[in-house]
């Protein structure tokens, strides 16, 4: 029968999540029955960066995880969450399958539950936020890993609110390299704000008791995550070196998207396009972004080309790539 196991992480570092992520990770891959979710918050304030944002390399307040999406603050009073699911097959419980843009409306529906429960009317519009009174309060993203393993990341504002995002991101970058939609979270509100009974809420417990309901599966509570191995270091820092700043004559567009602000940045030489980089608050598969980037490289910046590189990537199996409507158009701009 499948199986979750929820548990509380208490405080930690960003080593400490990676590591804890990544052991997960190969738990969920070794048994494809059981999957997990833990509960953990921030040490210190800082902002949770998107797979594919650029980050400079001193700023360590700016700290990239496995998932893609928009930044936010976290710290103390904002819960995050991490699930590991051993396949899309897991969430699906039992139909066939899951498309992309159906992954979060299955996963967030016990977080939907525990803040209703509390008194607040809670709202999940689609895409990648859940709000009250119309303010977000919960950000969600997700990947998939190459052997299907499933990774959803969700961040509740329970007395802190995302708002000081934008102005967190502008200290710790000041020279302007993550490209990101300063506004999305300037309306963000507090749960705290909206209702006594976030209060003292034991997250861990309530999202374990709607899970079981929520995915038709056995939930069970431990007392902590599991410890990971010490050695991930070399990962950890290599997932942060990520997508540095532009190149030297490096042409670069941008665009606000259905998730965000999305950059695109090539060298073009002789008409072709010689290195690509798309860059903001994307949500993919996790191999997808690079392969499409890879498939750009030779051709010239123009719709057609870009449409084929598409095409060549999103058609294999488990591709997948949100948050851009017409990453065609983008491209083309880069011949302007």
């Amino acid at each position: 029968m499948r199986s979750l196991e929820v548990s509380d992480g208490g405080e930690e570092t960003s080593l400490e999540t990676f590591a804890r992520d990544q052991l997960a990770i190969c738990r969920a891959a070794d048994s494809r029955d059981v999957a997990a979710l833990r509960v953990w918050r921030a040490v210190a304030p800082s902002v949770s960066l998107g797979r594919y944002h650029r980050r400079p390399a001193a700023a360590e307040s700016l700290v990239r995880r496995l998932t893609g999406g928009r930044p936010h603050a976290i710290g103390s009073g904002i819960v995050c969450t991490t699930a590991v699911y051993p396949a899309l097959e897991w969430l699906a419980a039992g139909h066939t399958s899951l498309a992309p843009e159906q992954i979060l409306n299955r996963a967030l529906r016990p977080l939907l539950a525990t803040v209703r429960e509390a008194g607040l009317d809670a709202f999940y519009p689609g895409r990648d936020l859940i709000t009250v009174a119309g303010k977000p309060v919960v950000v969600a993203s997700f990947t998939t890993l190459p052997d299907g393993v499933l990774v959803v990341a969700t961040a509740i504002a329970a007395t802190m609110s995302f708002a000081t995002t934008a102005e967190m991101i502008r200290d710790a970058d000041p020279g302007g390299v993550v490209t990101f939609d300063t506004e999305a979270l300037a309306g963000s509100t507090a749960l705290v704000e909206q209702g006594r009974g976030v209060a003292g809420l034991h997250w861990a417990a309530r999202l374990a008791e709607h899970a079981a309901g929520a995915h038709a599966c056995r939930v069970t509570l431990a007392t902590a995550p599991p410890e990971p191995s010490a050695e991930v270091r070399p990962a950890f820092d290599a997932l942060q070196a990520e997508r540095a700043q532009a190149k030297p004559g490096e042409r670069v567009v941008y665009a606000v998207e259905m998730l965000g602000a999305i950059e695109a940045g090539a060298l073009v030489e002789h008409g072709r396009i010689t290195s690509f980089t798309l860059c903001g608050d994307l949500i993919a598969s996790f191999a997808t972004v690079e392969e499409v980037s890879a498939a750009l490289v030779g051709q010239p910046p123009s719709r057609a080309a870009t449409e084929r590189a598409l095409l060549g990537v999103l058609s294999k199996p488990g591709r997948f790539l949100l948050g851009l409507r017409d990453l065609p158009a983008l491209v083309a701009r880069l011949a302007e």
